[in-house]
């Protein structure tokens, strides 16, 4: 779904953000990037969305150059949620999931995007929400809504900036626990997180990322003490909680 060749990226001249990155995302991955602040994680979910440009190297999206699509095209292939989307507060959860259908909309939304989007909000348990503004809402209500938003795009590919940032522990559960089942489900997930618990927990594959590198790239046996000392610079325990690796910093 998303091959990476040997891109490069700096947000200003010999300043280089991102050096060297290649890697494979198959269709279906539940990908967690992981790293520590300024490594270049959010910067990489950016490229693949064409949000930012690499100044060298290419990334293929089903085969083709992500530069190659124009804007509505690549709408309808990869959905972007970045870290601080919220929606407008104003508008309501229908509308703000509606919003999701704008690739395909000419003059205006028609009765196929008003049944997708209801049989979105109904997929994720949030139908009775409908006519709630975002306002009202929690955080967690709040970033499944965004999710929906997502889901009604129809793409293939979610992208996803720190999907569990500025909730709660039980919030951060329940989108986990969401986008683990849309994984189940066939879709194609990337995200980059903080939170290597949160990540190990839920996630199938993973990207270390190190000053802008490729530290390490692969499943759950990747996750070992001595990369997760080297990827952060701190010493840490792994301990097993219930079958999954845990992290401790010591």
């Amino acid at each position: 779904m998303i091959v990476i060749r040997h891109i490069d990226f700096g947000y200003r001249p010999h300043h280089p953000v991102l050096q060297d990155i290649s890697g494979h995302i198959g269709a279906g991955d539940f990908v967690a990037i992981v790293g520590a602040n300024g490594s270049g994680k959010s910067t990489l979910i950016k490229c693949f969305c064409n949000i930012l440009k690499p100044q060298k190297g290419c990334i293929l999206i089903n085969g083709l150059p992500s530069v190659k699509y124009s804007p509505a095209q690549l709408a309808r292939t990869v959905a972007y949620i970045p870290q601080t989307e919220k929606g407008n507060r104003q508008m309501t959860v229908f509308d703000t999931a509606l919003a999701g259908r704008t690739p395909y909309i000419r003059w205006k939304p028609s009765g196929r995007d008003f049944e997708e989007v209801a049989c979105v909000l109904r997929q994720l348990g949030i139908e009775h929400l409908s006519m709630r503004y975002m306002h009202e809402l929690s955080g967690g209500q709040q970033q499944t809504v965004m999710i929906a938003r997502a889901l009604a795009q129809k793409t293939n590919i979610l992208l996803l900036d720190e999907p569990t940032a500025n909730l709660d522990m039980r919030h951060q559960m329940e989108v986990m626990q969401l986008l683990k089942s849309l994984s189940a489900r066939g879709l194609t997930i990337v995200m980059s997180i903080h939170d290597i618990n949160m990540a190990i927990r839920y996630a199938d594959r993973f990207m270390m990322l190190k000053e802008g590198r490729i530290f390490a790239c692969g499943d759950r046996e990747i996750v070992t003490r001595e990369n997760i000392e080297r990827l952060y610079d701190i010493q840490v325990e792994m301990i097993d909680g219930h079958g999954t690796p845990h992290v401790i910093p010591l």
